[in-house]
């Protein structure tokens, strides 16, 4: 190749001359390095001859442009002389190459080195377009290229443009760093774009890696003239096309000058030999006209990419198209386009429940919601961190225990991307844990929790990178005493865990109980469980629980972990403490309905058993304007309970407010030891409050807490925590009691700490249980009695032992029976109501009913039991008439005085005994057999629910029970048998109304079943037993509309109403069993509901069922004794007294002188003989039915 340029350039017999002219604007090392360096750039002397003229104000230009072939290169960086020397190569027709990009004005023959500026800036902001790169900062520095470059894009794009930055000579490394740290970081910038020269670069980028920025996220694009400064993997370059080799500014100038002179060389190496070989200005001229039509060389930019330390072209930029032939690689070796606006800070976070032991904590992934909801309030705020933008490093290490292998297995790939805070879990084992491996690991975060309770925590010299937004243990323990010393409880028992935290709650709370005067009734032996306590191990630690019962104090509080408190509470279930023997004091909140949700269902019903009226000391999570706000906010972010979340919400904020703070005072935020110092200083309010870290410890600081109430309302089932009162610390008065706690039962007295014996009973009745044993009999025992009455209404149905009377269709006088009847509807009504539910606020409907019902229950241990003998001896006392209605021995029943007396009142005792005490009768024997409640495991352990003092199934109760058995046994049969029979019985002369004879037999046996049923559910649910009896009377009641009961229409309506003011009073009552409240809206529409029915049954009475039933009128007593002493009135004159109509006529009644007891009156001898025929012949027909 030299051979041949040497040949050519002998055979031209001309070479070019290349006249670089330089001045004091001149860099001195740029001409330096031309002079020892571009003549073996450019190629063989013999074609370039390179001359190097210093211009300044005197040099005569034109003199100097008198060669044959030259070529003027203006290195001089100086508008005044450029502007000389463009005005003398274009007079003497010589090409002007110009080195600087800032434009002239266009010569004819003047040519750019460089890309013109304009078309820097559309290649750069197409370049940018691609990349979708807004709010940029730019990096440039006093040079006149950068200023023109910078200020020009800054015309052309300001909305684009957050930050610009012009770096001087004195911008060592030292003033970068502080620029990085305290603009850059403290900003969050995160888009640069730097126009600057390579001295520059290099400092530019190291200050980024020392001060932590040059990260994932970070975007940096250099306007470079050539690769220098700065090699770190992901930086973006722009370069000129053929100018990627340079590695220094003046490197730079002269491969700028060599791409020009290369153009020159190809037209040179393609000349024709058959042409003249002899190369002018003016062929010199044409080939450079043609080749350069844009007086520049092509406006093409090579896109470079620092891979591995190597530089990659990635693609090329020009004013038409960019093309990207491989996808960049960005800091932090991603190809993610760094896009965001704002940097990204991230803090590690726990959001699984996946613990290292393989269990599930259910808890975290509710609790960390209140952590994401805080992240985004955060990033949607313009008063903190309002240049950053904050992220998790979210991991699923396990929260409740540490594991040491297991939880370095899973931090360890993280260990590089932890953040510059670490969020932990509210459990101490998990915390102190990962302390410790981090510090083996030398990697130090500030480690800021939520609140777990351990004092051990609270050493500030131990655990310097620590704190929480929540008191020690021994700050909630020390709660706890003084609510005992409120609540005037000298005696408590106590459990604790054999864990460091809960030791020392437990220690702070019995040296604060001895010197107040409270008394830890359990044994020291007797207090202390693992730490980790479940119900697998129930057994082993029995005796502990069993210590806590003997000691009859109700008061038990409990140091342990949420999930050991609660299932030490089944122990106490299983060791026989049951609603009301124990008033539970917890040093943490339950949450309410959230227990019912996470809870093992299967043991559930044991915790709620003994949790339900328990008190507990914790946090309130939403306190003040802003908690509320934070509270309703959280509830519409998540779509459920903002419970747990509170303190979660400020952990966060306190991480966030304490980067606020590093980050605008200008320190570095990365720097764990600044930051946690910094978070330590905070004060702000939260959603708990005022949020402030006590300065001698870890702890939060004043901090107010809640004393919280579990409880339930019977008529929904929800479970809830409520606050009833606060401590506040800084208060006068710090417990303050807002609302009434529902205690255990439930009830609103005040409990006694030590169990109180029931002097009636001669044992604690708050230690008594369902008797399991004892409502099985019990329920056996209804169920024998509902199949007896079920089995002998059939066999009466079956075998037709009764007839079915006709319609009631003409006028009758009303009999005594017939008022009886009319009697017994209304006193059922009352009676049906009482077996229904019982609502407390409505005494009047209540003591009518057990006064109809003759409800003996009412009555204290020794008139109950005189009570039950009256009803026993009513039993055998209607077995008696039973036997003498159906006897036809009448000669012995004539003969004997008190045979014959029962005799003749049966007929007045029978409908008596039959039907209005028939349900009080069945009730009041089965309460003997109920026995719903026990002391003990075994059924003689059971005791009558009537009766406290009575132990069932054995000694007087059994033989009472046997009685009672044997009574039901021949009362309900003969009853079901007889009621019907009974009226079959009575002549017309004194009985009109007829009850039906199948609804007296279905009546039978559904009020036995109403009895038994009620009484069987109400012993499980009173709710349940509402609406199971409201079932029951809607299907009577459409039975009795189906088959009227009675052969009178107008009393057959009147039950029905009857039945419907029954059901409506049972519905009420039932729903106010429901909201546990029966008020006097209740009341009112019970009375309305009755005077509705009640109305529109007189509708009816009056408009479409007459009267058939009639009174007589009173006999004239004048008429009578002048019959008696004168012969004046005739006896058939008396007769006609007692006239009535019937079917348009008159008839005489043919009874009714025998209404006038003339067995007193003796009246005369032939109607008194009239009248014993009369009877004879009824009796007789009574002998034969």
């Amino acid at each position: 190749m030299e051979f041949y340029l040497l040949f050519l350039s002998i055979s031209t017999l001309a070479s070019v001359e290349l006249l670089i002219f330089y001045g004091e604007m001149t860099p001195v090392s740029l001409i330096s390095y031309f002079q020892a360096n571009l003549a073996g750039m450019i190629g063989n002397p013999n074609i370039f001859e390179i001359v190097f003229v210093l211009a300044n104000s005197q040099t005569n230009f034109i003199s100097s442009l008198k060669g044959d072939i030259q070529i003027a290169i203006d290195a001089t960086f100086d508008i005044t002389l450029s502007h000389r020397l463009l005005t003398a190569t274009e007079e003497q027709g010589i090409i002007n190459l110009y080195l600087d990009s800032n434009l002239l004005t266009n010569g004819e023959l003047q040519y750019y080195a460089h890309v013109p500026l304009q078309s820097q800036l559309a290649i750069m902001q197409q370049f940018l377009d691609y990349l979708g790169w807004n709010e940029i900062t730019i990096i440039g520095s006093n040079s006149q290229e950068s200023l023109a470059l910078s200020d020009k894009f800054v015309e052309n794009t300001e909305n684009r443009v957050k930050l610009k930055l012009l770096l001087t000579e004195s911008s060592n490394i030292g003033r970068m760093n502080d620029i990085a740290g305290k603009i850059f970081k403290l900003k969050g910038l995160q888009i640069f774009m730097v126009l600057c020269e390579g001295n520059y670069i290099s400092n530019i980028i190291i200050s980024f890696a020392n001060k932590k920025l040059y990260k994932a996220g970070l975007g940096i694009l250099i306007w470079s003239q050539g690769i220098w400064g700065g090699s770190e993997n992901g930086l973006l370059y722009l370069v000129e096309q053929g100018l990627e080799a340079a590695t220094s500014y003046e490197q730079y100038e002269a491969l700028s000058i060599k791409f020009f002179t290369n153009s020159i060389l190809e037209y040179i190496e393609n000349l024709s030999s058959n042409e003249l070989p002899r190369i002018t200005n003016d062929s010199l001229k044409q080939f450079i006209q043609s080749n350069w039509p844009n007086h520049g060389k092509p406006q093409s930019y090579s896109i470079i990419n620092i891979v591995n330390s190597t530089k990659k072209i990635v693609g090329t930029a020009s004013n038409a198209l960019i093309s990207i032939s491989s996808d960049p690689i960005y800091p932090g070796n991603t190809t993610n386009k760094p896009t965001a606006s704002k940097a990204t800070l991230y803090m590690s976070l726990t959001t699984s429940g996946k613990e290292p032991d393989g269990s599930f904590n259910s808890y975290q992934p509710v609790q960390a919601q209140g952590n994401f909801f805080a992240r985004d309030w955060i990033n949607n705020s313009s008063l903190i961190l309002e240049n950053f933008h904050i992220k998790f490093v979210e991991n699923s290490c396990g929260t409740m225990s540490f594991i040491k292998n297991i939880d370095a297995a899973c931090y360890s790939p993280l260990k590089e991307k932890l953040g510059v805070v670490f969020l932990t879990s509210d459990y101490v084992a998990s915390v102190v844990g990962i302390i410790m491996l981090f510090r083996e690991w030398n990697i130090s975060l500030p480690h800021i929790a939520p609140g777990p309770s351990s004092p051990l925590l609270s050493n500030k010299t131990n655990y310097p990178e620590f704190m929480r937004v929540a008191p020690n243990g021994n700050y909630n323990a020390v709660v706890i005493l003084r609510l005992c010393q409120i609540f005037a409880w000298k005696n408590v028992n106590v459990l604790y865990a054999n864990s460091s935290s809960n030791i020392a709650m437990y220690q702070t709370f019995a040296s604060e109980a001895q010197k107040g005067g409270i008394t830890i009734a359990n044994g020291e032996n007797e207090r202390i469980l693992p730490a980790n306590y479940d119900r697998t191990q129930f057994s082993n630690y029995k005796h502990i629980f069993q210590a806590i019962k003997n000691t009859n104090v109700k008061i038990f509080i409990s140091f342990q972990t949420a999930n050991s408190n609660y299932q030490s509470i089944e122990g106490l279930y299983d060791i026989g403490l049951r609603k009301g023997n124990l008033v539970i004091i917890l040093p943490s909140k339950t949450g309410g309905q959230a227990i019912i949700q996470n809870y093992a269902q299967a043991y559930l019903p044991k915790l709620l058993e003994l949790l339900t009226g328990s008190i507990s000391v914790g946090t309130i999570e939403y306190i003040g304007e802003f908690g509320l706000k934070i509270k309703k906010a959280m509830t519409d972010y998540w779509g459920n309970s903002p419970n747990f979340k509170a303190t979660h919400f400020d952990q966060t904020l306190l991480a966030a407010y304490g980067l606020d703070f590093t980050i605008n005072k200008g320190d570095d935020f990365e720097n764990a030891t600044i930051l946690a110092k910094n978070a330590r200083l905070q004060r702000f309010t939260g959603a708990s409050g005022s949020i402030a870290i006590d300065s001698t410890s870890n702890d939060r600081s004043f901090m107010i807490l809640g004393i919280n109430n579990f409880y339930t309302t019977n008529s929904t089932g929800i479970y809830n925590e409520s606050v009833a009162g606060y401590y506040i610390p800084t208060s006068s008065i710090p417990i303050q009691l807002s609302t009434n706690i529902i205690w255990p039962g439930p009830s609103y007295t005040l409990p006694h700490d030590s169990v109180v014996i029931d002097s009636e009973c001669g044992f604690d009745k708050s230690k008594t249980s369902k008797s399991v044993k004892g409502i099985a009999v019990f329920t056996t025992i209804c169920g024998a009695v509902s199949l007896l009455a079920v089995l002998i209404a059939f066999y009466t149905w079956k075998r037709k032992l009764v007839m079915h009377y006709p319609k009631l269709v003409e006028a009758r006088e009303i009999q005594f029976a017939d008022s009886v009847i009319m009697m017994t509807l209304l006193v059922e009504t009352f009676q049906y109501i009482n077996i229904g539910p019982k609502v407390k606020n409505d005494p009047a409907t209540r003591y009518l009913s057990s006064l109809i019902n003759i409800d003996i229950t009412m009555l204290k241990s020794s008139a109950y039991w005189i009570g039950l003998d009256i009803v026993l001896g009513i039993v055998c006392f209607w077995l008696l008439m039973c036997l003498l209605a159906v006897s036809k021995n009448r000669a012995v029943i004539q003969n004997v005085f008190i045979l014959r007396w029962l005799y003749e009142v049966k007929n007045y005792l029978m409908p008596l005994l039959g039907n209005m005490l028939f349900i009080p009768i069945i009730n009041i024997l089965l309460t003997v057999p109920k026995c719903s409640k026990s002391i003990g495991d075994e059924l003689d352990e059971s005791y009558m629910d009537i009766n406290c003092k009575e132990f069932c199934w054995k000694e007087t109760h059994l033989t009472y029970a046997i009685v009672c058995a044997f009574s039901l046994a021949l009362y309900i049969p003969i009853s079901v048998i007889y009621r019907p029979l009974w009226t079959n019985l009575q002549g017309d002369y004194n009985q009109n109304i007829r009850p039906q004879p199948g609804y007296l037999i279905v009546k039978s046996a559904a009020q036995i079943i109403f009895v038994t049923l009620n009484k069987i559910i109400s012993l499980h649910d009173s709710i349940t037993q509402g609406f199971a009896y409201l079932c029951f009377l809607i299907i009577f009641t459409v039975y009795i509309i189906k088959h009227p009961p009675f052969n009178y229409e107008r009393l057959s309506m009147w039950h029905v109403v009857a039945l419907f003011c029954v059901s409506w009073s049972i519905l009420l009552a039932s729903l106010s069993l429901i909201v546990d409240q029966y008020d006097l809206g209740f009341m009112i529409a019970k009375l309305a509901g009755w005077g509705i029915m009640i109305v529109y049954g007189l509708f009816l009475h009056t408009k479409k069922y007459p009267a058939l039933l009639i009174r007589q009128p009173p006999q004239n007593i004048s008429v009578l004794f002048r019959f008696m002493l004168t012969s004046s009135v005739r006896a058939d004159e008396i007769e006609k007294k007692n006239l009535r109509f019937e079917n348009g006529g008159i008839k005489l009644e043919e009874h009714a002188i025998d209404a006038l007891s003339f067995d007193k009156i003796e009246i005369a001898e032939n109607i008194e003989n009239d009248m014993t025929s009369k009877r004879d012949i009824i009796d007789e027909e009574e002998g034969i039915n």
